[in-house]
């Protein structure tokens, strides 16, 4: 059996230096793809960017995901897998004394249980990016000839795209992708000393 009206959620966790693009990448709603920066090992959105970043109606990136759930009994794995999911709202915490961390608010078309097992491919070597562990710079301004922020602290940026998540209609057995119901929010929240530079950098 289909359940299709409340299927959404909120994942979490730690940004790492793998393993992240995807979910980036849905976030953002555009098209970039990994690319080498440099003659690095390190990779990135549109290699050193900037990412692409979709319209508010054609974020159709859709993702799947599969949850495996175990019973506290038998220890028998129940597996959900979720369809069609959009991305409607992301936030990013990057905190001096914390670990980058990020929340992503997903709406999916429909989950059921009877797909099966899928084995997740983990990465081993994933290291999360830590802000109290190295020397961060929050820079403001046009890409190329961006300030420093130097008295900053704390910097938390939230993308929220209002859709229409209720699409349901008599007939269908899902409900139908969202669309775009309003303005996309993008919010920056920045922690910092008000120092004379910092002020210049911002708000002159």
């Amino acid at each position: 059996e289909n359940l299709w009206l409340d299927a959404m959620g909120t994942l979490t966790g730690d940004v790492c230096n793998t393993a992240y693009a995807l979910l980036l990448e849905s976030a953002l709603g555009g098209t970039s793809t990994l690319t080498q920066i440099g003659t690095t090992t390190a990779y990135g959105l549109n290699g050193v960017g900037p990412a692409t970043f979709g319209a508010p109606d054609t974020n159709l990136n859709l993702i799947d995901m599969q949850v495996n759930d175990p019973t506290a009994d038998d220890a028998t794995l129940h597996q959900f897998t979720y369809h069609s999911g959009i991305i409607t709202k992301s936030e990013w915490v990057f905190d001096k004394n914390a670990l980058v961390t990020y929340s992503h608010d997903i709406d999916f078309q429909t989950v059921e249980s009877t797909t099966g097992y899928t084995a997740p491919n983990q990465s081993t070597s994933a290291v999360p990016f830590n802000m109290a562990g190295s020397v961060p710079v929050f820079q403001v301004g046009t890409l190329g000839a961006e300030a420093t922020i130097a008295g900053c602290k704390k910097v938390t940026i939230t993308l929220e795209r209002k859709m229409d998540t209720t699409r349901i209609y008599v007939g269908n057995a899902n409900k139908n992708l969202p669309v775009s119901n309003g303005m996309v929010d993008i919010k920056v929240a920045i922690e910092a000393d008000y120092t004379s530079t910092d002020k210049a950098a911002i708000f002159d």
